[in-house]
Protein backbone atom coordinates (compact mmCIF):
# COMPACT_ATOMS: atom_id res chain seq x y z
CA UNK A 1 0.00 0.00 0.00
CA UNK A 2 2.81 2.34 -1.22
CA UNK A 3 -0.20 4.85 -1.65
CA UNK A 4 -1.46 4.92 1.54
CA UNK A 5 1.91 5.46 3.64
CA UNK A 6 2.82 8.09 1.02
CA UNK A 7 -0.11 10.08 1.93
CA UNK A 8 0.00 9.32 5.89
CA UNK A 9 3.72 10.34 5.60
CA UNK A 10 2.66 13.95 3.87
CA UNK A 11 -0.69 14.28 6.44
CA UNK A 12 1.89 13.63 9.16
CA UNK A 13 4.31 16.34 7.93
CA UNK A 14 1.68 18.43 7.21
CA UNK A 15 0.71 18.56 10.74
CA UNK A 16 3.88 18.89 12.00
CA UNK A 17 4.77 21.57 9.31
CA UNK A 18 1.72 23.23 11.09
CA UNK A 19 2.61 23.34 15.08
CA UNK A 20 6.08 24.47 13.83
CA UNK A 21 4.40 27.69 12.68
CA UNK A 22 2.06 27.82 15.73
CA UNK A 23 5.00 27.74 18.00
CA UNK A 24 6.08 30.73 16.87
CA UNK A 25 2.83 32.58 17.32
CA UNK A 26 0.79 30.85 20.06
CA UNK A 27 1.60 31.30 23.86
CA UNK A 28 3.00 28.58 26.05
CA UNK A 29 -0.75 28.40 27.54
CA UNK A 30 -1.85 27.05 24.24
CA UNK A 31 1.26 25.18 23.10
CA UNK A 32 3.71 22.43 24.64
CA UNK A 33 6.91 21.62 22.23
CA UNK A 34 9.97 19.73 23.13
CA UNK A 35 12.21 16.73 22.14
CA UNK A 36 10.07 14.65 25.12
CA UNK A 37 7.12 15.53 25.99
CA UNK A 38 5.55 14.24 29.50
CA UNK A 39 2.47 16.33 30.48
CA UNK A 40 -0.29 16.47 32.55
CA UNK A 41 -2.53 19.11 32.73
CA UNK A 42 -5.98 20.17 33.51
CA UNK A 43 -6.53 23.28 30.72
CA UNK A 44 -9.69 24.68 29.97
CA UNK A 45 -9.80 25.40 26.11
CA UNK A 46 -7.98 23.95 22.75
CA UNK A 47 -4.63 22.84 23.53
CA UNK A 48 -1.49 22.08 20.85
CA UNK A 49 1.17 19.48 21.66
CA UNK A 50 4.08 18.42 19.86
CA UNK A 51 7.81 16.14 20.29
CA UNK A 52 9.43 13.06 18.87
CA UNK A 53 8.14 11.16 21.84
CA UNK A 54 5.12 12.80 23.95
CA UNK A 55 3.52 11.24 26.64
CA UNK A 56 0.42 12.63 27.55
CA UNK A 57 -2.37 12.48 30.41
CA UNK A 58 -3.58 16.05 30.12
CA UNK A 59 -7.34 16.76 30.80
CA UNK A 60 -8.52 19.25 28.09
CA UNK A 61 -12.33 20.90 27.75
CA UNK A 62 -11.67 21.26 23.56
CA UNK A 63 -9.70 20.04 20.78
CA UNK A 64 -6.16 18.30 21.94
CA UNK A 65 -4.08 18.20 18.61
CA UNK A 66 -0.97 15.97 18.87
CA UNK A 67 1.62 15.50 16.40
CA UNK A 68 5.01 13.50 17.08
CA UNK A 69 6.95 9.78 16.47
CA UNK A 70 5.65 8.45 18.92
CA UNK A 71 2.70 8.84 21.34
CA UNK A 72 1.27 7.78 24.47
CA UNK A 73 -2.17 8.97 25.12
CA UNK A 74 -4.22 8.96 28.65
CA UNK A 75 -5.86 12.13 28.53
CA UNK A 76 -9.33 13.34 28.22
CA UNK A 77 -10.52 15.72 25.38
CA UNK A 78 -13.90 16.40 23.39
CA UNK A 79 -12.09 16.62 19.87
CA UNK A 80 -8.41 14.40 19.69
CA UNK A 81 -6.68 15.10 16.25
CA UNK A 82 -3.09 12.86 16.39
CA UNK A 83 -0.35 12.59 14.02
CA UNK A 84 2.55 10.42 14.03
CA UNK A 85 4.60 7.11 13.53
CA UNK A 86 3.64 4.51 16.77
CA UNK A 87 0.21 5.96 18.68
CA UNK A 88 -1.17 4.45 21.41
CA UNK A 89 -4.38 5.57 22.49
CA UNK A 90 -6.08 5.15 26.03
CA UNK A 91 -8.03 8.48 25.64
CA UNK A 92 -11.68 9.18 27.12
CA UNK A 93 -12.81 11.51 24.37
CA UNK A 94 -16.19 13.19 24.54
CA UNK A 95 -16.89 13.69 20.36
CA UNK A 96 -14.75 12.33 17.48
CA UNK A 97 -10.83 11.18 17.20
CA UNK A 98 -8.75 12.14 13.98
CA UNK A 99 -5.84 9.82 14.05
CA UNK A 100 -3.22 9.40 11.24
CA UNK A 101 -0.15 7.30 11.71
CA UNK A 102 1.98 4.22 11.47
CA UNK A 103 1.24 1.79 13.77
CA UNK A 104 -2.29 3.06 15.61
CA UNK A 105 -3.28 1.33 18.64
CA UNK A 106 -6.82 2.27 20.39
CA UNK A 107 -7.65 0.16 23.48
CA UNK A 108 -10.36 -1.26 25.39
CA UNK A 109 -9.72 1.04 27.83
CA UNK A 110 -10.97 3.73 25.42
CA UNK A 111 -14.13 5.75 25.08
CA UNK A 112 -14.84 7.76 22.28
CA UNK A 113 -18.22 9.70 22.71
CA UNK A 114 -18.86 9.68 18.75
CA UNK A 115 -16.81 8.78 15.48
CA UNK A 116 -13.77 7.75 14.70
CA UNK A 117 -11.60 8.56 11.57
CA UNK A 118 -7.95 6.28 11.41
CA UNK A 119 -5.62 6.12 8.13
CA UNK A 120 -2.66 4.17 8.94
CA UNK A 121 -0.05 1.05 8.28
CA UNK A 122 -1.32 -1.27 10.88
CA UNK A 123 -4.71 -0.72 13.02
CA UNK A 124 -5.46 -2.28 16.21
CA UNK A 125 -9.14 -1.31 17.09
CA UNK A 126 -10.02 -2.73 20.69
CA UNK A 127 -12.28 -0.06 22.09
CA UNK A 128 -16.05 -0.21 21.63
CA UNK A 129 -17.50 2.50 19.64
CA UNK A 130 -20.50 4.44 19.99
CA UNK A 131 -21.14 6.06 16.35
CA UNK A 132 -19.51 5.69 12.93
CA UNK A 133 -15.66 4.55 12.16
CA UNK A 134 -13.90 5.29 9.22
CA UNK A 135 -10.33 3.34 8.41
CA UNK A 136 -7.99 3.27 6.21
CA UNK A 137 -4.64 1.24 6.40
CA UNK A 138 -3.04 -1.47 5.08
CA UNK A 139 -3.59 -4.54 7.73
CA UNK A 140 -6.53 -3.56 10.06
CA UNK A 141 -7.46 -5.37 13.21
CA UNK A 142 -10.67 -5.00 15.24
CA UNK A 143 -11.33 -6.97 18.49
CA UNK A 144 -13.88 -4.48 20.07
CA UNK A 145 -16.59 -6.32 22.03
CA UNK A 146 -19.38 -4.43 20.46
CA UNK A 147 -19.76 -1.60 17.83
CA UNK A 148 -22.77 0.51 17.55
CA UNK A 149 -22.57 2.23 14.45
CA UNK A 150 -21.67 1.63 10.31
CA UNK A 151 -17.94 0.89 9.86
CA UNK A 152 -16.24 1.82 6.55
CA UNK A 153 -12.95 0.59 5.58
CA UNK A 154 -10.60 0.64 3.07
CA UNK A 155 -7.46 -1.84 3.34
CA UNK A 156 -5.17 -4.62 2.73
CA UNK A 157 -6.28 -7.51 5.04
CA UNK A 158 -9.11 -6.79 7.40
CA UNK A 159 -9.52 -9.14 10.66
CA UNK A 160 -12.16 -9.48 12.93
CA UNK A 161 -12.55 -11.29 16.40
CA UNK A 162 -14.90 -13.81 16.81
CA UNK A 163 -16.63 -12.03 19.54
CA UNK A 164 -16.82 -8.83 18.35
CA UNK A 165 -20.31 -7.62 17.57
CA UNK A 166 -21.08 -4.96 15.01
CA UNK A 167 -24.62 -3.74 14.87
CA UNK A 168 -24.45 -1.47 11.89
CA UNK A 169 -23.51 -2.17 8.54
CA UNK A 170 -19.74 -2.76 7.72
CA UNK A 171 -18.91 -1.86 4.33
CA UNK A 172 -15.09 -3.07 2.66
CA UNK A 173 -13.60 -2.72 -0.45
CA UNK A 174 -13.91 -6.57 -2.45
CA UNK A 175 -10.56 -6.89 -3.04
CA UNK A 176 -9.61 -6.89 0.40
CA UNK A 177 -8.48 -10.01 2.71
CA UNK A 178 -11.32 -10.29 5.19
CA UNK A 179 -11.12 -12.67 7.84
CA UNK A 180 -14.13 -13.22 10.25
CA UNK A 181 -15.68 -16.02 11.68
CA UNK A 182 -18.08 -13.86 13.96
CA UNK A 183 -21.86 -13.77 12.57
CA UNK A 184 -22.67 -10.73 14.77
CA UNK A 185 -22.88 -8.15 11.85
CA UNK A 186 -26.23 -6.15 10.82
CA UNK A 187 -24.96 -5.99 7.31
CA UNK A 188 -22.02 -6.50 5.29
CA UNK A 189 -21.19 -4.74 2.20
CA UNK A 190 -18.51 -4.64 -0.38
CA UNK A 191 -17.58 -1.72 -3.16
CA UNK A 192 -14.83 -1.65 -5.99
CA UNK A 193 -12.01 0.59 -5.81
CA UNK A 194 -10.47 2.81 -8.71
CA UNK A 195 -6.81 2.52 -9.36
CA UNK A 196 -5.85 6.28 -9.26
CA UNK A 197 -2.23 7.86 -10.37
CA UNK A 198 -0.16 7.77 -7.09
CA UNK A 199 1.82 10.99 -8.74
CA UNK A 200 -2.03 12.30 -9.13
CA UNK A 201 -3.18 11.55 -5.29
CA UNK A 202 0.59 13.58 -3.85
CA UNK A 203 0.29 16.07 -6.24
CA UNK A 204 -3.11 17.31 -5.26
CA UNK A 205 -2.41 16.58 -1.64
CA UNK A 206 0.69 18.40 -1.61
CA UNK A 207 -1.18 20.78 -3.00
CA UNK A 208 -3.90 21.28 -0.89
CA UNK A 209 -1.61 21.14 2.46
CA UNK A 210 0.11 23.70 0.82
CA UNK A 211 -2.82 26.05 0.02
CA UNK A 212 -3.80 25.52 3.66
CA UNK A 213 -0.50 26.07 5.46
CA UNK A 214 -0.29 29.72 3.08
CA UNK A 215 -3.78 30.32 4.00
CA UNK A 216 -3.54 29.70 7.88
CA UNK A 217 0.11 31.43 8.22
CA UNK A 218 -1.42 34.71 6.18
CA UNK A 219 -4.17 34.42 8.84
CA UNK A 220 -1.90 33.97 12.03
CA UNK A 221 0.25 36.90 10.85
CA UNK A 222 -2.45 39.24 10.36
CA UNK A 223 -4.13 38.22 13.23
CA UNK A 224 -0.29 39.13 15.10
CA UNK A 225 0.32 42.29 13.49
CA UNK A 226 -2.85 43.84 13.47
CA UNK A 227 -4.82 41.86 16.13
CA UNK A 228 -7.81 44.40 16.08
CA UNK A 229 -8.84 43.11 12.97
CA UNK A 230 -9.93 39.83 14.50
CA UNK A 231 -11.63 41.42 17.70
CA UNK A 232 -13.81 43.45 15.65
CA UNK A 233 -15.02 40.50 14.19
CA UNK A 234 -16.12 39.10 17.90
CA UNK A 235 -20.02 40.36 17.62
CA UNK A 236 -22.30 37.93 16.14
CA UNK A 237 -24.47 39.04 13.22
CA UNK A 238 -27.93 38.67 12.70
CA UNK A 239 -28.98 37.16 9.25
CA UNK A 240 -29.89 41.04 7.75
CA UNK A 241 -26.43 42.10 9.15
CA UNK A 242 -24.70 39.56 7.27
CA UNK A 243 -27.10 40.58 3.93
CA UNK A 244 -25.83 43.91 4.55
CA UNK A 245 -22.57 43.41 4.85
CA UNK A 246 -22.46 41.08 1.77
CA UNK A 247 -24.71 44.10 -0.02
CA UNK A 248 -22.16 46.82 1.10
CA UNK A 249 -19.00 44.41 -0.26
CA UNK A 250 -20.88 44.10 -4.04
CA UNK A 251 -21.43 47.96 -3.86
CA UNK A 252 -17.60 48.19 -2.74
CA UNK A 253 -16.02 46.02 -4.95
CA UNK A 254 -17.63 47.56 -8.42
CA UNK A 255 -17.16 51.42 -7.01
CA UNK A 256 -14.05 51.27 -6.27
CA UNK A 257 -12.45 50.02 -9.59
CA UNK A 258 -14.61 52.29 -11.28
CA UNK A 259 -13.73 55.37 -9.14
CA UNK A 260 -10.14 54.61 -9.53
CA UNK A 261 -10.61 54.11 -13.37
CA UNK A 262 -12.11 57.56 -13.29
CA UNK A 263 -9.02 59.02 -11.50
CA UNK A 264 -6.61 57.63 -13.94
CA UNK A 265 -8.09 59.44 -16.62
CA UNK A 266 -7.40 62.57 -15.19
CA UNK A 267 -3.92 64.19 -14.52
CA UNK A 268 -3.98 65.08 -10.90
CA UNK A 269 -5.98 62.14 -9.97
CA UNK A 270 -3.50 59.14 -11.51
CA UNK A 271 -1.43 58.93 -8.36
CA UNK A 272 -4.55 58.41 -6.09
CA UNK A 273 -6.13 56.31 -8.93
CA UNK A 274 -3.04 53.96 -8.48
CA UNK A 275 -2.96 54.07 -4.90
CA UNK A 276 -6.90 53.15 -4.78
CA UNK A 277 -6.48 49.88 -7.10
CA UNK A 278 -3.60 49.06 -5.06
CA UNK A 279 -5.48 48.99 -2.02
CA UNK A 280 -8.76 47.81 -3.53
CA UNK A 281 -6.23 44.26 -4.96
CA UNK A 282 -4.69 43.86 -1.26
CA UNK A 283 -8.09 43.80 0.21
CA UNK A 284 -9.66 41.88 -2.30
CA UNK A 285 -6.99 39.29 -0.92
CA UNK A 286 -7.17 39.78 2.50
CA UNK A 287 -11.24 39.45 2.30
CA UNK A 288 -11.48 35.34 1.78
CA UNK A 289 -9.19 34.82 4.94
CA UNK A 290 -11.17 37.85 7.41
CA UNK A 291 -14.45 36.41 6.00
CA UNK A 292 -13.17 32.57 7.18
CA UNK A 293 -12.03 33.82 10.38
CA UNK A 294 -15.99 35.18 11.18
CA UNK A 295 -17.47 31.71 10.16
CA UNK A 296 -14.33 30.02 12.47
CA UNK A 297 -15.64 32.49 15.30
CA UNK A 298 -19.10 31.08 14.46
CA UNK A 299 -18.36 27.43 14.82
CA UNK A 300 -15.90 27.77 18.09
CA UNK A 301 -19.02 28.94 19.87
CA UNK A 302 -20.83 26.62 19.00
CA UNK A 303 -18.31 23.69 19.85
CA UNK A 304 -17.36 25.54 23.34
CA UNK A 305 -18.78 27.17 25.71
CA UNK A 306 -16.02 29.82 26.05
CA UNK A 307 -14.18 32.24 23.59
CA UNK A 308 -10.87 30.33 22.42
CA UNK A 309 -7.80 31.40 21.15
CA UNK A 310 -8.27 33.44 18.44
CA UNK A 311 -5.64 31.62 16.07
CA UNK A 312 -7.81 28.70 16.96
CA UNK A 313 -10.87 30.08 15.41
CA UNK A 314 -8.65 31.28 12.07
CA UNK A 315 -7.64 28.10 12.04
CA UNK A 316 -10.78 26.09 12.01
CA UNK A 317 -12.47 28.68 9.46
CA UNK A 318 -9.09 27.98 7.16
CA UNK A 319 -9.73 24.75 7.32
CA UNK A 320 -13.74 25.12 6.45
CA UNK A 321 -13.05 26.84 3.20
CA UNK A 322 -10.16 24.86 2.07
CA UNK A 323 -12.58 21.74 2.18
CA UNK A 324 -15.62 23.55 1.00
CA UNK A 325 -13.24 25.09 -1.95
CA UNK A 326 -13.02 21.46 -3.23
CA UNK A 327 -16.62 20.78 -4.10
CA UNK A 328 -16.86 21.66 -7.51
CA UNK A 329 -20.11 24.74 -8.49
CA UNK A 330 -20.09 25.14 -4.45
CA UNK A 331 -16.70 26.08 -3.96
CA UNK A 332 -16.96 28.96 -6.91
CA UNK A 333 -20.93 29.85 -4.84
CA UNK A 334 -18.60 30.06 -1.32
CA UNK A 335 -15.50 31.93 -2.85
CA UNK A 336 -17.89 34.50 -4.48
CA UNK A 337 -19.72 34.56 -0.98
CA UNK A 338 -16.74 34.78 0.74
CA UNK A 339 -15.20 37.40 -1.07
CA UNK A 340 -18.64 40.07 -0.60
CA UNK A 341 -18.69 39.82 2.52
CA UNK A 342 -14.84 39.86 3.42
CA UNK A 343 -15.56 43.07 1.74
CA UNK A 344 -17.96 44.15 3.46
CA UNK A 345 -16.77 43.30 6.79
CA UNK A 346 -13.27 45.41 5.54
CA UNK A 347 -15.43 48.23 4.81
CA UNK A 348 -17.49 48.65 7.81
CA UNK A 349 -13.95 48.82 9.44
CA UNK A 350 -13.04 51.30 7.51
CA UNK A 351 -16.40 53.40 8.65
CA UNK A 352 -16.16 52.28 12.09
CA UNK A 353 -12.00 53.93 12.02
CA UNK A 354 -13.32 56.91 10.42
CA UNK A 355 -15.94 57.78 12.96
CA UNK A 356 -12.99 57.29 15.92
CA UNK A 357 -11.23 59.80 13.63
CA UNK A 358 -13.90 62.48 13.19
Amino acid sequence: MKKLRNLLLCLSMGCLLFTTKVQALETKEYFNSSENVTENVNINHSYFTSGNNVNSKSQVQGIHLIAGNNLELQGTSEYLLAAGNVINIDNTVERDIFVAGNSINISKQSSIGRDLFAAGNTLTISANLSGNTFLAGNTINIDADTINGDITISAKEINIASNTIINGTLKYNSDAIFNSNTTNIGEIKTYETKNIDETTILSVLSDFVYALLTFVFLGFALNLLFPGIFKSLDKKLSANEIFNNTWNGLLFMFAVPIVSIILLVTVIGVPVGIISLLIYVIMLYLSVPIASTYLGKLITKKIFDKKQSPYLEIFIGCILTKLVCLIPIVSVIYTIFLVLFGLGLIYNMILKVRKKNI
